[in-house]
C-alpha cells in the first residue's frame, strides 16, 4: 500500500466517522442518546464530528461514555 492510498484511506475515514454518547438504561441495557427529547429506542443518535465533543455531551450523563458510531 502507497504512502498516497494510506493517506486517503486515513483522510475518508475521518471524514465519515461520527461519535455518539451511549448510556446505561439498565444492568445490561443501554442506549445512544438522541437530540429528540424525550427520545426512545427508536430515535436517531445524536452525532458528533470529534470525539471530544462526545466526551463533553457523555458527562451530562451518569453512564455516559462516548463512543465511534458506524452508521448501520
Amino acid at each position: 500500500m502507497t504512502n498516497a492510498f494510506k493517506s486517503i484511506e486515513q483522510g475518508l475515514k475521518e471524514a465519515i466517522t461520527k461519535y455518539a454518547v451511549w448510556i446505561e438504561v439498565d444492568s445490561s441495557e443501554g442506549m445512544y442518546v438522541s437530540a429528540d427529547n424525550p427520545f426512545t429506542y427508536a430515535s436517531a443518535p445524536l452525532l458528533f464530528d470529534d470525539k471530544a465533543a462526545a466526551d463533553e455531551h457523555s458527562k451530562l450523563w451518569k453512564t455516559g461514555m462516548a463512543v465511534e458510531y458506524l452508521k448501520p
